[in-house]
Formats: structure tokens, sequence, C-alpha cells
């Protein structure tokens, strides 16, 4: 995280289950993933994920692909750690730290620690 003072954690290890509905690379070289939270984890959710994500969990698998920012790329430099993402529609369960985004003022896992697929 090339910005760790914008992220409040709130759960150092926090898993969920959903599904994947978007994802994009950032600038930062990070991938997001966004999930439709399984109804026990929807409780994680505040206004702002409701209204500006559609209700669903911000989650970030970071230094996974180049950065385009000089900050981001020094933050990235020797990272060695790989997620896989598999493709949207697909069912997965996440692992990583539980923070409030104090910039965007939604809820995510950030970083992502591990990302299963659940058959």
């Amino acid at each position: 995280m090339y910005d760790p003072g914008r992220l409040q954690i709130r759960d150092a290890c926090r898993t969920v289950t959903g599904v994947i509905t978007d994802q994009h690379v950032n600038d930062d070289g990070d991938i997001d993933v966004r999930l439709a939270l399984d109804p026990p984890y929807v409780n994680l959710l505040n206004a702002n994920n409701i209204s500006n994500l559609n209700g669903h969990l911000q989650t970030e698998a970071v230094c996974q692909a180049p950065a385009r920012t000089a900050d981001a790329a020094r933050a990235c430099a020797g990272f060695t750690g790989s997620v896989r993402i598999p493709p949207d529609g697909t069912h997965v369960q996440v692992t990583g730290v539980y923070t409030f985004d104090t910039f965007h003022g939604w809820m995510e896992i950030h970083p992502i620690s591990v990302l299963t697929v659940i058959p």
C-alpha cells in the first residue's frame, strides 16, 4: 500500500464469502475485486458501500499489475506475492485485512491475503 495512512484497520484478519461482480486494475498496480457478499457478511458493509459500490465489498489484491505511479512503484518494489483472480461470477472465499478506506468512505479487505474458489 503506497498510502497506508488512508486505511484504518478494523480487523487484521477477516474472512468473507461472496460472488465476484467486477474487477479492474488500478494505477497503483492493485486489482480491485468487488464482491456481492453472502448473507452472513452483509453487516460488514457501510452506507458508502451500499450507495457507491452497489452494495458490494471492495477487496484489493496488491501489486499484481504494473504500477503506473512513482509512489506505487516504490511501494511494490520487491513484492513477490500473487493472488489469482478468477472471472466475474465466481463464488469465492477471501481473507485479508478488513479496513475502512478514509478516502472513499467505504469498507474493504485490503490487502487480500488468500482468495479461494468455492466449488
